[in-house]
């Protein structure tokens, strides 16, 4: 398999996967032929989320009731944070009208 900088060196190396796409857009090292905002998704899920593009495992969808339980332990925390916002954004509001 070719190394990145060989990759950027030789334009005759077309025929990369998908995957390898992603890669080199992802490490800055291709020109890239779509739209910037798709080759930021591909860094954002490459390097902010570990993505990996080689992979063909379905992500985990967590189902109504475990979102539910996993929200569970915040739920005054958030009703708290509500308030909070409430006044602030009362307190700010009038400086803009």
């Amino acid at each position: 398999m070719n190394t990145v900088a060989q990759r950027r060196a030789d334009p005759s190396i077309v025929d990369l996967s998908h995957e390898e796409r992603i890669e080199l857009v992802a490490e800055g090292a291709s020109e890239s032929f779509q739209p910037e905002a798709i080759d930021d998704s591909w860094r954002r899920c490459l390097l902010d989320f570990h993505v990996d593009p080689r992979s063909s495992s379905v992500p985990h969808l967590l189902t109504e009731r475990e979102l539910r339980i996993s929200r569970e332990p915040l739920h005054s925390f958030l009703l708290q944070a509500q308030e909070e916002i409430d006044r602030l954004y009362a307190i700010v509001r009038p400086q803009f009208t």
